[in-house]
């Protein structure tokens, strides 16, 4: 069996490369042999074909702007046997995502199978990142929604990162099979992350909460809802990352000593994905305000970590956080920092909600991984 993965970005650092590699990785451990197609900036590596193109800058740098299929890749596809595709065909950064549109056209001309992974909201991301869905949101995301739909219903399975995200799709109108398959974690990476480490270059004392949002710092992420939790006492506030909004909001906490000087706020910047289980470890609590999750890996590493997640109730976050148990799922965003005040001073609760964290992991290891997942749907499909 061979297995072709299909993206418009590989050489930036987010949830879906690090779920493409998790997948070829563990696809290989099962002897399938299975390549990666990506825009021609990424990175030459045993396992990846850069598809010769163009790539975007800015806010979506790395991102195909322009590519097509050469005869010499249309070659090396010839005689593989599925094409799995991880980006919709059209959304942002441009109307066209133009490698997975190569690879559908291609599929559907050779009766390749088609596998179809709905890692992104594409609908909200589109809102955020092109123009024209800034200024007309509304109807930009039922379209780029029609676009998805269509994408579904092209392939022969669809993957969901999580059930009510499946659900989802079914709502708009997808009439494919459907799989779920949560996309598998180093488990053992994240329990063991150093502590004391991060602690010591930010000079934060052991027994100073520590809230942390690890992630992209942009807008479909709804980053500046979580600067309340600053205003709580003794309580400090890490920013894990980079992004659009990163400027924004530090221009916010710059501007408002009273609210946010002393060091409440801290912003570490980009940090290599090897090193991210520090940052985990580092955290008290992991918070989000995103309403645009699908496969939640930061929900899973959080846990695996230790770390309870504070999250808005949303699709994709509430298969994996569970209200009280390992975490606390909120309606509205003006209760995450009251959430979390009342965990800082009711430690006991806290602590339940860690064992919480511990309990969830321990039952995902004994799942069967993504890739094996993955394995049997590509057998059912041939």
């Amino acid at each position: 069996m061979k297995v072709a993965h299909v993206t418009n970005c590989y050489s930036r650092q987010n949830g879906v490369v690090v779920a493409i590699d998790e997948y070829q990785s563990g696809l290989n451990r099962f002897g399938v042999e299975s390549i990666i197609l990506a825009p021609d900036d990424s990175p030459s590596k045993e396992g990846v074909v850069n598809v010769k193109g163009t790539v975007w800058n800015g806010d979506c740098k790395g991102y195909s702007r322009n590519a097509t299929f050469t005869g010499e890749i249309k070659e090396v596809l010839d005689d593989f046997d599925i094409m799995h595709i991880h980006h919709i065909s059209a959304a942002f950064p441009g109307i066209g995502n133009p490698i997975t549109k190569e690879a559908f056209d291609f599929a559907k001309k050779m009766g390749k199978k088609i596998v179809f992974h709905n890692h992104t909201r594409s609908d909200i991301y589109f809102t955020v990142y092109h123009p024209v869905g800034t200024l007309i949101p509304l109807i930009s995301s039922e379209v780029i929604r029609k676009i998805n739909v269509k994408n579904c219903n092209d392939a022969d399975c669809v993957i969901a990162p999580s059930q009510s995200i499946a659900e989802l799709l079914q709502e708009w109108g997808v009439k494919s099979r459907i799989e779920v398959v949560p996309t598998s974690i180093d488990f053992e990476k994240f329990a063991s992350g150093n502590r004391k480490r991060i602690r010591a270059d930010y000079e934060i004392p052991d027994e100073t909460l520590v809230v942390a949002y690890i992630g992209r710092i942009s807008g479909e992420k709804n980053v500046l809802d979580l600067l309340p939790i600053a205003e709580i006492p003794g309580i400090k506030l890490m920013f894990v990352g980079d992004g659009m909004q990163k400027e924004k909001l530090e221009k916010i906490v710059r501007g408002d000593e009273e609210l946010y000087g002393r060091g409440r706020v801290i912003f570490t910047g980009q940090k290599p994905y090897s090193e991210i289980q520090d940052y985990y470890a580092a955290a008290d609590m992991i918070v989000t305000a995103s309403q645009s999750e699908t496969q939640c890996l930061a929900i899973w590493e959080a846990h695996a970590a230790g770390k309870p997640v504070i999250a808005l109730d949303a699709p994709g976050i509430r298969d994996y956080v569970q209200d009280r148990a390992n975490g606390r799922l909120v309606e509205y965003k003006e209760e995450l920092a009251g959430v979390i005040e009342i965990l800082d001073q009711h430690r006991g609760s806290y602590r339940n909600l860690v064992e919480g964290a511990k309990k969830v992991t321990e039952e995902r290891k004994a799942m069967k991984s993504s890739a094996e997942r993955l394995l049997e749907i590509y057998q059912s499909l041939l």
